[in-house]
């Protein structure tokens, strides 16, 4: 049994590997990957790397998972080092829990970071290290850390108003959606944390918002009318940047199941969203991640398909893409304003697949 006194020495030998797990990759990374991320964070040679690393597993900080289907681990903090990060009793940390959704999404997103944040990091000479990476994404107005649950909803609302604000004049319905989703966060407080909480702010507002979308009888048009940053982060679509008239997002493919129709569909809500944020004829730069080249082939393919008319027995004009705008009743002018690559992100070196 490891003594206390290992623990803190452990602990402390190797609390910049330990943070950078925890803040970068949700607390858990594959072995290639914290060996890669942490060489571009420290430039430390690869023997130290391994002995760090080795040194946690061998102190049952780090804990192993074989990813399904692999024979590849992941490693994970134990719940003595969470406690410690987290400044609470070992035994009250959650039991961390494991889907293959969320072990891919986890794997694309921190090759993301070693792939694109940290490059873009050094062409504009900026310093690279844990807490700067989480820095530079909170600053250039990503979601990237925000889990899909209300209190980081409101987080991001005010991210999004300190950074978007700076660039556009934020309209009433941006502020509108602030207040209601300060009192979502304040109700989960209560209904989900038990925290004490004597007044829940906003709460008629809220009321009035709940009866109006009730009255839709169509999802679709509740959608336009009403999705927000809570929807946006639900469906897991990342905000990669905040530019002049351009909205930067990032999605990942991770279950290798993307369907053509669901991702305009978000993105068409999402378009709208801005629009009334913004106030701002605004465009859309999606980058969409996927596990191979057949499948950003296989995309591509079916947004250019002609659409096949069962009264007329023939090919429409329009090809799949713009019948997704037409069949939500989206102006014309505004087809063009939501632009979609498909890249790979090369997942299968680290021997996963799907």
């Amino acid at each position: 049994m490891i003594t206390k006194q290992r623990k803190e020495s452990v602990y402390m030998d190797h609390i910049t590997i330990i943070n950078m797990i925890f803040k970068l990759g949700n607390s858990m990374m594959t072995r290639s990957q914290i060996k890669q991320l942490f060489s571009l964070i420290t430039n430390e040679k690869q023997i130290n790397i391994e002995f760090e690393i080795a040194d946690l597993i061998n102190s049952k900080f780090l804990l192993q998972k074989q990813i399904f289907g692999t024979k590849t681990q992941l490693l994970y903090l134990n719940k003595y080092i969470l406690g410690r990060l987290l400044n609470k009793p070992s035994q009250n940390v959650a039991a961390m829990s494991f889907t293959n959704l969320k072990i891919f999404e986890n794997i694309f997103k921190t090759e993301y970071i070693i792939k694109v944040i940290i490059p873009n990091m050094m062409e504009q000479n900026l310093k690279i290290d844990t807490d700067n990476i989480a820095t530079y994404i909170r600053a250039i107005g990503g979601n990237f850390f925000k889990k899909p649950n209300q209190l980081y909803t409101f987080n991001y609302y005010q991210d999004f108003e300190f950074i978007a604000g700076q660039k556009y004049a934020l309209t009433e319905e941006f502020y509108d959606d602030k207040k209601i989703s300060l009192c979502e966060a304040e109700l989960f407080k209560k209904n989900i944390l038990k925290m004490e909480i004597s007044e829940i702010p906003y709460l008629n507002e809220k009321s009035m918002r709940d009866s109006i979308k009730a009255s839709y009888s169509s999802d679709i048009e509740s959608n336009k009318q009403f999705y927000n940053f809570n929807n946006l982060m639900a469906q897991r679509f990342y905000i990669e940047e905040i530019e002049n008239d351009c909205i930067k997002i990032v999605y990942f493919d991770t279950l290798n199941n993307l369907k053509l129709e669901k991702l305009y569909k978000n993105l068409i809500y999402i378009m709208l969203m801005f629009k009334k944020y913004l106030n701002n004829n605004i465009n859309l730069d999606i980058t969409v991640y996927m596990w191979d080249e057949s499948r950003c082939s296989e995309l591509l393919k079916a947004e250019k398909r002609s659409v096949f008319d069962v009264n007329t027995q023939e090919n429409r004009d329009t090809n799949r893409r713009d019948t997704y705008f037409a069949n939500l009743g989206i102006k014309r002018e505004y087809w063009d304003d939501i632009t979609v690559q498909y890249q790979v992100m090369d997942i299968a070196k680290y021997n996963i697949h799907i």
